[in-house]
């Protein structure tokens, strides 16, 4: 049998299902650096096809190459290094209860452990044929191993390919066979009522007119992984990754590289996962392939912040802000009140719990209380009946309203700014009154003033006294931003409270006088 591993010598691939924790591995967020095992386990020889042992504390290995081996140096045979708790190989040695003249592999471990799957026929009259043979652990040793019937496998090629999973009844082959769409390709056998279907060919979105080779299955049966050069990539040969999306092992989603740390410019294959590294075979370094690993590197943790933007009404609602830091891509929002969006509107006052997960199974929560505004009740003595002819003999019926400088209040009607309808940005006439009053605030450092807000009787009472809350605030940070100290600016707003004028059917001129901020200096 002709074998295939780097462009020197083509060894024919095996793999092992090692048992992945996670429920599936179909995203990736980032590898640690790839690291060439030790020389423990690598050597001069060829190391190829990565195989733990039930618990993964023994990594078993096909190495090539080498003149200890049973055959020859062109023989492959079976090797194996014990693993500590710190992840420390110990030096490698050779399997030989498992090992022939023949090119020995493992191709799968039943999940109980006791049952070993081979390469090859290990029957010696018929060890010329190719094919799989299992072995079983009885009475503390292993037995011979006898091969498997499988109706309608007439393998043929140079690079023949078994895994059998972990379950022992889904089996992937890896020949050219009639469907064959160009090299090797990949098939699978399905074992029911204790007999194994005929091979089917996975399809042309996983096969190519190249070959793919070294199939590998995690144990939720939901990813592949697979080598081919008929896929494009970094190099020579590259892994990919594949999702099952049906109840089938035919319907697979289109391949997808694993990137450039598990992959090369040189040849890379023989992917197995264990605990949370991968384990591979490449040529990146030499000119005969090595053992490396790269851990994968999950992704942030989910942290959760929540801004409430009150509405001015509540029965219009309010709005959540939920800022999420971390995690993966494709977030998922469960919120308590059921909206499966990052934002939700609408929201009336009361305490939200959200759940956020990612793909990676991470969540977070987070608990949000929403309130409605509180109603502002400013402090007024009386309402003064007020009508545009007395406006200068308005006061204050604020009980902390300060005592005025008459003197320099006598122009009063020069300090007062009018703001537009439902509105605390400046207008052309509002700037013209802060002009004037900045220079004088300049000139006379000792001078303080007192910044009062109204309202026109539009809109309801909480919005009007945020409303006027807002254009106080607007003419303070006016003036704070024209270099007068903040120490020297009290103020006050009441909303539509105190009108200037007192109508029912009110004019534009009438409301827009009620729009004023006034503007006084402290005695």
């Amino acid at each position: 049998m002709n074998t295939y591993s780097s462009p020197i010598f083509r060894l024919v691939f095996v793999l092992f299902f090692s048992g992945i924790s996670t429920t599936c591995l179909s995203q990736f967020w980032d590898f640690t650096e790839p690291e060439r095992l030790s020389s423990f386990v690598n050597s001069e020889a060829e190391e190829s096809m990565p195989i733990f042992s039930k618990d993964s504390s023994i990594l078993f290995f096909v190495r090539t190459f080498d003149a200890s081996n049973t055959g020859s140096e062109f023989d492959q045979d079976i090797w194996f290094s014990r693993k500590d708790a710190n992840g420390f190989f110990s030096k490698s040695e050779r399997l030989s209860v498992m090992n022939s003249k023949l090119n020995n592999s493992v191709c799968g471990i039943s999940a109980d452990g006791n049952t070993i799957y081979l390469v090859d026929s290990y029957d010696t009259k018929s060890r010329k044929v190719k094919g799989i043979s299992s072995s079983s652990f009885k009475n503390n040793k292993w037995s011979t191993p006898k091969p498997i019937s499988i109706p309608n496998l007439n393998l043929s090629g140079n690079f023949i390919s078994f895994f059998m999973s972990k379950t022992e009844d889904v089996l992937f082959v890896s020949y050219i066979g009639n469907a064959s769409l160009g090299e090797e390709d990949l098939y699978v056998l399905v074992k029911e009522n204790g007999s194994w279907s005929e091979p089917k060919h996975l399809g042309n979105v996983i096969n190519s007119t190249r070959f793919e080779i070294s199939p590998y299955i995690v144990d939720t049966h939901d990813t592949l992984f697979f080598s081919s050069n008929g896929h494009g990539g970094f190099g020579d040969a590259d892994i990919f990754y594949s999702i099952r999306l049906d109840d089938s092992f035919t319907n697979w989603s289109t391949p997808v590289n694993m990137g450039e740390k598990i992959n090369s410019p040189g040849f890379d294959a023989y992917l197995i996962h264990a605990g949370n590294a991968f384990y591979w075979s490449s040529n990146r370094s030499s000119e005969k392939s090595d053992l490396y690993f790269s851990k994968h590197i999950p992704p942030p943790p989910i942290e959760l912040a929540a801004d409430v933007k009150q509405a001015f009404d509540p029965k219009n609602g309010h709005e959540i802000t939920l800022n999420v830091n971390g995690g993966a891509k494709q977030l998922r929002f469960e919120w308590s009140n059921g909206d499966t969006i990052q934002h939700p509107k609408n929201v009336k006052a009361g305490i939200y719990t959200v759940v956020v997960s990612d793909e990676w199974g991470q969540k977070a929560t987070l608990q949000v209380e929403v309130k409605d505004p509180p109603v502002v009740v400013p402090m007024i003595a009386s309402v003064a009946d007020a009508n545009k002819s007395d406006a200068k003999k308005l006061k204050s019926s604020n009980a902390k309203t300060p005592e005025f400088d008459e003197s320099l209040n006598k122009d009063l009607n020069n300090h007062i700014i009018y703001f537009d309808n439902n509105s605390s940005y400046f207008n052309g006439d509002n700037r013209k009154v802060l002009t004037k009053i900045v220079p004088i605030l300049q000139q006379q450092p000792e001078l303080k003033i007192f910044v009062q807000s109204y309202c026109d009787k539009n809109g309801t009472d909480n919005y009007n006294f945020w409303l006027s809350e807002k254009r106080m605030n607007r003419v303070i940070e006016y003036l704070v931003a024209n270099g007068i100290d903040r120490s020297r600016i009290t103020g006050d707003y009441k909303g539509e409270t105190e009108p200037m004028v007192n109508c029912k059917n009110c004019s534009e001129l009438q409301l827009k006088l009620n729009r004023r901020t006034t503007i006084k200096f402290v005695k």
